[in-house]
């Protein structure tokens, strides 16, 4: 091919089946540059028309190399993936191209003989069939049950085929949940449904009989055993998802009662010790199908499988299978124990027990395991949840359950003690660590069981506890005592009555840690999480000491017995005993430096993740509920950090969690965290720098954490002011972080005003940020700027420099500005309603008035000055809103804040204010009488405090202190109204020459005489 045409751009590059082979080359060479090269121009055809049917002849064409066979088939799969169900776009499929390319697809795939290639054309078709069918794709269904017909008569290999396609037709259309495509499905499945029953026996029947004989070679009989394993699934998921009644099916009731005979038939043939272990293999998957038949069924058509014939018996049939296996591997571990036989034991044991709890959740959790529609199906829901209960789940069958549950089920077999001893944290991640271990897991999922069983049954069963707790003392083996210890503690919550752990716990938990021998590991796990179960149901404060030391015992590494597994699992679960509202920090000091140092000595021994995270969660928890006392551990905690921090790379879900830490210890600590500092700040900035890799998944944390650095510093250090830079983009962003990122502003602010002020750049881009913030819909984002803007005229005062251009800075960033045309806009539109934000601009006002009353009226000509507006017409407006926003204001504080600026304004004895003193008056009456103290006899309000003193409280932050002075220090809290009023209205009478010239000028005419002597009597007479 020629380079230069590599080189030509993608839309310049003609798109022919020779320029696709030539590209498709390039794409699957393994030069980079021509790999990247092919790729681009790949990219480039995706929106020309006849691309993707191009793609498809590649894929068709059996005489190119396989590997341009592949890429072209993954190409085709990957734009029907992104293009094939848009309409009427620049990147949507021509009609006429899909067209094409689906009415090939069917005999495209059957054609193709390669596995890999057969899958993946299959995933295709389904593709095309969620989104055509059935509208454009009417007889995929129809076509797909008639090649099924052919297929049987031809050969292994093209039924195969045919019923991968099937199977990924069926997987992809049951994701439809209404519309017609489910409607069809549902129309369809009763003849693919015969079909694939006809198949079932046509191929089973023949190895099966031959097994039986021992007739025929392995090497025959595993293609056919193949194929029929993959009908039953390909049944398996059709039946479930096609079918809005199955038990209505006469071809599923046919189904689900050859089920038990067929199972009864592998399981004889499996167990054959001669058998061959690939044939061993497949009968299993057979055996397991059948099971998730069943499961299916229960878990989607509760009422299907309550009704379907000899469903009873199957599970009598499966539950006494599995006893038998789960004995077998007990009491014979090394008989035939081949790698399938453990792998079905454990899969089967598991399936059945998952269908015993359906069963459980069936009799008596019906809102979970039945969804209503019309009546009929809730009178049929009525009568399996009865049949279920009454008949399936009599009294001896549900203690024959609870007694094998506890004798074989919860007893580790050696599988299990192989895997522990192989690899401790692994299992023991398996067991207790993910989520749904319970799907996972014999052991996880016989526990749930017990629990559903103790539960719905505890009239029955609860009288076996005794019996149980008697095994305690009756048996010497650590595996039994596991499988007792494990019964007491999941039945906790409807024992607790009935059975005493403190007896327990002297009688027996205390005798089996101090003993020794084989298995005891199994013990001291189990002990670690019975304890905790009980702690959270019910202990006596005088046994916390020794829950305690249990755990410092359980997490010592110098005690043989205590292997990885046990020390994971017991600091896991110390989380649940310091989380308990009767834990004692008092209590567990004398224990926390050994347990916390055994549990930072696991955490840098453990490889998982998970199991890091999970202990780093009890870490913060003691952190946490310790307190105060915490200081006492900090070095201990700080030393395990930093080198966990430098291990966690790319892990940033590790990197949170250690930030987290951090967050925690330091608001324990509040103003004793200063030294931490030189660790903290370099890991903030890491974190919150723009041009780090991992700062949009540490961000929220490390905001987290620098707001609790700021929230308990008694002073600010230039390390962490220079973060401020991080901060304040963040003001544009979304409500979660932009919340923090306001906390930490405003804390900044009350720590180093003059650094926040003063610093033009940090200044100038914080309020311009407020300003948009000022006029924001939500409240939560407005009124916390609202806070700021107050703050920072507040603590201008400390910041000398910006105090003396605070006029300018609030005019250059637009604030002022904003406010100012907000309200003049009000008013020249006549509204009646208020805009939410109102409130903030008027607090604002107040702020600077209090500051400078000339300041306030210099912004205002200054914004006069720009908008060529009359100043004493902008100055009568701005109060006038003012006045009459004030009944919307219910806060007393604002109240009072907008008085106490109101009547400075009057003292300054201006006309453009006296000319609206009647609203002035109106409002300074109410708010006084609002605030005015019953019982006063000087006229101070409610607001102003009776003492100045200051007052330390215990366990405070430095912010909290920085606050209570502030708030100290508010006119809010210093002044009394009736004295400022009349203070300021003494001035403004003597500014016009005396009450009498005062009256006459300014009174007279534009107030009521009663509501002047009112107000002069009654507001201001206070002495």
């Amino acid at each position: 091919m020629d380079d230069t045409l590599l080189e030509l751009p993608g839309e310049a590059y003609p798109l022919n089946a020779s320029t696709l082979y030539h590209t498709l080359v390039n794409a699957s060479s393994r030069d980079s540059q021509q790999i990247q090269t092919g790729t681009r121009q790949l990219e480039a055809w995706e929106t020309h028309e006849g691309y993707y049917t191009l793609l498809q002849d590649a894929y068709i064409a059996h005489n190119l190399p396989n590997e341009l066979r592949l890429l072209a088939l993954i190409q085709l799969k990957n734009g029907v993936d992104k293009h094939w169900r848009k309409v009427m776009t620049t990147t949507s499929l021509a009609n006429g191209d899909k067209t094409t390319i689906r009415d090939r697809l069917l005999s495209s795939t059957l054609d193709e003989s390669n596995p890999q290639y057969t899958r993946l054309g299959a995933i295709v078709i389904a593709r095309v069939a969620r989104c055509d069918f059935p509208t454009q794709w009417p007889n995929l269904l129809t076509d797909i049950a008639e090649i099924l017909r052919q297929s049987a008569r031809s050969t292994t290999v093209k039924l195969d085929t045919a019923l991968e396609i099937v199977l990924q037709v069926v997987k992809e259309l049951a994701t439809i949940r209404i519309g017609a495509a489910k409607a069809a499905l549902q129309s369809s499945t009763n003849e693919l449904l015969y079909v694939l029953d006809d198949l079932s026996a046509d191929k089973i029947q023949p190895w099966l009989q031959a097994m039986r004989v021992k007739a025929g070679s392995t090497e025959d009989i595993i293609p056919l055993m193949a194929t029929s394993a993959k009908i039953l699934k390909v049944n398996r998921r059709l039946a479930i998802a096609g079918c809005q009644n199955p038990h209505h099916e006469a071809v599923i009731q046919r189904q689900w009662q050859a089920s038990s005979k067929l199972f009864a038939s592998f399981l004889e043939l499996f167990m054959q010790q001669s058998l061959d272990n690939a044939c061993r293999g497949l009968l299993a998957r057979h055996m397991l199908h059948f099971v998730k038949f069943q499961l299916n069924m229960a878990r989607t058509h509760p009422v299907s499988f309550g009704l379907l014939p000899g469903t009873r018996e199957l599970i009598g049939t499966y539950w006494n299978t599995a006893k038998a296996m789960r004995e077998r591997q007990q009491k014979h571990p090394d008989a035939g124990g081949s790698e399938h036989e453990t792998y079905f034991f454990d899969k089967f044991n598991l399936q059945t027990l998952l269908l015993l709890r359906t069963c459980f959740k069936i009799a008596y959790s019906p809102h979970q395991a039945f969804s209503l529609r019309q009546k009929p199906d809730r009178d049929e829901m009525e009568l399996v949840k009865s049949t279920v209960r009454d008949v399936w789940l009599p009294d001896d069958f549900v203690m024959d359950v609870f007694e094998n549950l506890l004798s074989k089920f919860f007893v580790c077999v050696q599988n299990d003690l192989e895997e522990w001893a192989a690899d401790g944290e692994e299992w023991e991640m398996k067991e207790e660590g993910t989520e749904d271990a319970i799907e996972l897991s014999v052991r996880p999922c016989a526990e749930r069981l017990f629990l559903d069983l103790v539960i719905n049954r505890k009239s029955l069963v609860q009288g076996r506890f005794r019996d149980v707790e008697s095994l305690l003392s009756d048996n010497s083996d650590p595996l039994v005592k596991d499988a007792a210890y494990s019964a007491l503690g999941i039945a906790a919550p409807a024992i607790y009555s009935l059975v005493k752990f403190e007896d327990v716990l002297d009688k027996h938990i205390i005798s089996d840690l101090t003993a020794s021998g084989q298995n005891q590991n199994v013990v001291r796990r189990r002990i670690a999480i019975l304890t905790a179960q009980w702690v959270r149901v019910e202990i006596a404060a005088e046994k916390l000491p020794t829950v305690y030391q249990i755990y410092q015992h359980l997490l010592d590494r110098a005690v043989p017995s205590n292997d990885e597994a046990v020390r994971i699992t017991a600091g896991k679960r110390l989380l649940d005993v310091i989380t308990v509202w009767t834990f004692k920090s008092e209590v567990f000091a004398s224990f926390a430096p050994a347990i916390l140092s055994s549990l930072a000595s696991l955490i840098s021994e453990v490889n998982l993740v998970e199991t890091k995270l999970a202990l780093l969660d009890t870490l913060g928890a003691v952190i946490e509920r310790m307190e105060l006392r915490v200081g006492q551990l900090a070095n201990q905690i700080v030393s395990l950090l930093p080198p966990l921090w430098e291990e966690s790379g790319n892990e940033n879900m590790l990197q949170q969690s250690v930030i987290s830490i951090l967050s925690k210890l330091v608001c324990s600590l509040k103003a004793e965290s200063a030294p931490l500092h030189p660790l903290v700040i370099p890991v903030m900035t890491q974190a919150l720098d723009p041009e780090s890799e991992s700062r949009i998944y540490l961000l929220e944390d490390a905001l987290d954490l620098m707001h609790q650095v700021v929230l308990q510093s008694q002073s600010a250090s230039a390390p962490l002011l220079s973060l401020v830079h991080f901060v304040l983009p963040i003001l544009d962003w979304d409500e979660e972080l932009l919340d923090t990122a306001m906390k930490i502003i405003e804390s900044l602010l009350l720590l180093a005003p003059a650094h926040m002020l003063e610093d033009e750049s940090i200044r100038s881009e914080m309020l311009i940020h407020l300003t948009g913030l000022l006029g924001a819909k939500k409240r939560r984002t407005r009124d916390p700027a609202g806070d700021i803007v107050e703050l920072v005229i507040r603590k201008s005062e400390d910041a000398p420099r910006f105090k003396n251009a605070i006029g300018p800075s609030l005019m250059q960033t637009e604030l002022i500005s904003t406010a100012i045309s907000s309200i003049v806009q009000r008013y020249t539109d006549n509204a009646v309603a208020f805009d939410d934000n109102l409130l903030n601009y008027f607090v604002m006002f107040s702020r600077l008035i209090l500051l400078d009353p000339a300041l306030y009226s210099g912004l205002i000509n200054a914004w006069c000055e720009s908008k060529q507006q009359d100043r004493e017409k902008i100055l009568s407006i701005v109060l006038q809103q003012w006045l009459a926003y004030m009944d919307q204001v219910t806060m007393p504080a604002k109240s009072k804040l907008m008085c106490l600026a109101f009547a400075t304004l009057a003292g300054t004895g201006q006309s453009w204010v006296l000319r609206q003193f009647e609203g002035l008056l109106s409002a300074w009456t109410t708010v006084v009488l609002e605030l005015r103290e019953e019982d006063s006899t000087d006229g101070r309000d409610s607001l102003v405090y009776k003492t100045q003193e200051e007052t330390h409280v215990a366990g405070e932050s430095p912010e909290d202190a920085r606050r209570r002075q502030l708030t100290r220090s508010d006119p809010i809290h210093t002044v009394s109204l009736p004295h400022y009023l009349k203070e300021n209205l003494e001035q403004v009478v003597k500014q016009n020459g005396g009450e009498s010239r005062f009256e006459a000028t300014w009174i007279t005419n534009i107030v009521d005489p009663g509501t002047w002597s009112f107000f002069k009597s009654n507001i201001i007479n206070v002495d």
